[in-house]
């Protein structure tokens, strides 16, 4: 890993401190947040229950801005899957302020 990865790297992991802590999916099984297909039964149930967490979480919008800010290409982040923040394609939803 070159200076300029673990730079970047390094940002990253400071900005999700920053709003981290607060996030409702602290403490959650990871596997909620990156099951290994959507899918699959198991992968609905717990893109759903992740989704159930995201929706009433008080940085939804941080995390979601922060999965299309460094191009986060596996795992719901702000209850959005890859496919529904538009992974792959040029443009990228991010939700209004509420």
């Amino acid at each position: 890993m070159n200076i300029s990865m673990m730079n970047n790297l390094q940002k990253k992991l400071e900005d999700m401190r920053s709003w981290g802590d607060d996030a409702k999916c602290k403490g959650q099984p990871a596997e909620w947040w990156f099951a290994e297909s959507y899918a699959t039964t198991i992968g609905r149930l717990q893109t759903k229950k992740a989704k159930q967490i995201c929706a009433i979480c008080p940085v939804q919008t941080k995390c979601l801005d922060h999965a299309n800010q460094n191009d986060e290409t596996f795992g719901i982040w702000g209850g959005l899957t890859p496919k529904e923040r538009g992974v792959g394609r040029l443009a990228r939803p991010s939700y209004k302020s509420r």
